[in-house]
């Protein structure tokens, strides 16, 4: 079953804008984001943004894995967001 982005997958795009995450060398770790969920759920909801290229995964930082948000990303969150 096919799901749509909620704002729980806005808010990661909106840390990822924020934090200037928007390349390899710039990726965020999942244990950094300051969300109020389980890890094993920013992980499931990253995974699903990868999966429609919203985000990509950067450079990792020791064993951990870095995201950062595309230009569709950043194209699909504007127009989510526009009055």
């Amino acid at each position: 079953m096919a799901r749509n982005v909620d704002l729980h997958d806005i808010s990661l795009l909106i840390e990822l804008i924020n934090g200037e995450h928007t390349t390899k060398m710039t990726g965020k770790t999942v244990k950094s984001f300051q969300l109020d969920r389980q890890l094993n759920a920013v992980h499931r909801r990253l995974h699903f943004l990868e999966s429609l290229s919203y985000v990509q995964r950067g450079f990792p930082i020791q064993n951990a894995v870095t995201y950062f948000i595309t230009e569709a990303g950043i194209k699909f969150y504007k127009e989510a967001t526009e009055w």
